[in-house]
């Protein structure tokens, strides 16, 4: 059930937006939500109480928009207000945690509410998967699922992935993509204490003075293994290619790429699909206030939603069923998981629609910036994602009467 993650730092760019994308792999029908978890300060000795164990609360925790499945404490995906960002994926390893451990959820939430650069959001995950190691998040998965992170902000991006209670890091250079298996080989740059000792003793790894290899030793392939691997190699070569040019305009038409499997769908691909998209502006020139852009359906069968963390999120994104987000997209799909005729003409207008909403709030938003006024800028940042939801709307009431099905859905 691996996610798609996608990074892009600023020299890739070419315009000094550091860019983040996550496709999130859930099961078919699964709600999403989004929310923005506001930061607050907490007494000394404070704990949370996780799914099966408690750990020590932070003085202060940061605030950040998340994406997560309904009733789950934790988050899939997500950027707090330092423009940090973190996207997870499950992998499949041969070692097994000995403590009660977090989940791939929990970890990204506690990485998110405590870090204020990529390079502490790494130490955080790895001192949490050290001192409590991991436990899986769906019941049916098998027991030899953990955790890989994708983490960056606009200057660093790093790839964590997990074993139990340990793990390997890697530095990215430019461009990078991440998916449902352990990409890291020889090429990591940090490694947790005891592992290589550990995999030596267990006859793991040949105690030949090589390096470890860390996919190799510890990695495990699942029945999705080579559909990851396809997946994680088009979007690899998809970057590359683009690096130098890439924008977030790229960045949401290759996690909308079927063909590839980049976007799945459960009409093709089992129940397994892309249950929410999720594009984010890290860093952004001239004062410029970065923006979040979500699917909240597999992104091929809709649109892209504009967020800024500085607004007030409109609640139809936390309750997207009951509000008729979902439920509405959904409506426009076929029997054979495709959009219905006339369908993609509307959403490819009312994604120019909402880059251009997006063009002139930026622009307004850093005037309000450059002068200090917050409270305005707020206003503006909420109003701005409420028109968006209305405009959305107003898209669906011109489509309900030329597709029948659509009609009745509403």
């Amino acid at each position: 059930m691996g996610s798609d993650m996608v990074a892009a730092l600023p020299r890739a760019t070419g315009d000094g937006r550091a860019l983040f994308g996550h496709n999130c792999g859930r099961p078919a029908g699964e709600p999403q939500i989004v929310l923005c978890e506001p930061g607050r300060a907490f007494a000394a000795g404070e704990t949370v109480q996780l799914h099966r164990t408690i750990v020590p609360q932070a003085r202060r925790t940061c605030s950040v928009l998340g994406g997560r499945p309904a009733g789950s404490w934790g988050y899939h995906y997500g950027v707090n207000e330092h423009g940090v960002a973190i996207g997870l994926t499950q992998v499949r390893t041969r070692l097994r945690a000995e403590s009660p451990g977090l989940s791939g959820t929990e970890l990204t939430r506690l990485a998110l509410e405590r870090a204020a650069c990529a390079r502490q959001a790494m130490d955080v995950l790895a001192d949490f998967i050290d001192r409590y190691g991991q436990h899986i998040d769906d019941a049916q998965d098998c027991g030899d699922t953990d955790s890989a992170f994708l983490i960056m902000d606009g200057k660093e991006a790093f790839v964590l992935e997990s074993a139990g209670s340990h793990w390997a890091a890697q530095e990215v250079k430019e461009v990078r993509a991440s998916g449902g298996h352990c990409h890291l080989r020889q090429d990591w740059d940090r490694l947790s204490r005891g592992l290589a000792e550990l995999l030596i003793a267990r006859d793991w790894w040949a105690e030949d003075g090589t390096k470890l290899d860390f996919a190799s030793a510890v990695g495990l392939r699942g029945n999705d293994h080579a559909a990851a691997v396809r997946r994680w190699g088009r979007a690899t070569v998809q970057l590359e290619e683009q690096s130098g040019r890439i924008d977030a305009a790229f960045l949401r038409r290759l996690l909308a790429d079927t063909e590839a499997g980049l976007c799945r769908i459960a009409n093709d691909t089992g129940d397994t699909e892309t249950a929410a998209s999720f594009v984010t502006e890290l860093a952004c020139p001239g004062g410029e206030v970065p923006l979040a852009w979500v699917s909240l359906v597999p992104p091929s069968l809709g649109v892209y939603f504009p967020i800024c963390l500085l607004g007030e999120l409109p609640e139809a994104f936390s309750d997207p069923f009951a509000s008729g987000l979902c439920r509405r997209l959904r409506s426009l799909q076929a029997s054979d998981g495709r959009l219905q005729p006339g369908a993609r003409a509307v959403l490819t207008g009312l994604q120019s629609r909402f880059d251009q909403l997006a063009r002139d709030f930026k622009a307004e938003a850093r005037d309000y910036r450059q002068g200090g006024e917050e409270t305005a800028l707020r206003r503006l940042a909420t109003s701005f994602m409420e028109h968006a939801v209305e405009r959305f709307v107003d898209a669906c009431d011109s489509l309900a009467g030329a597709i029948p099905a659509f009609a009745m859905a509403n």
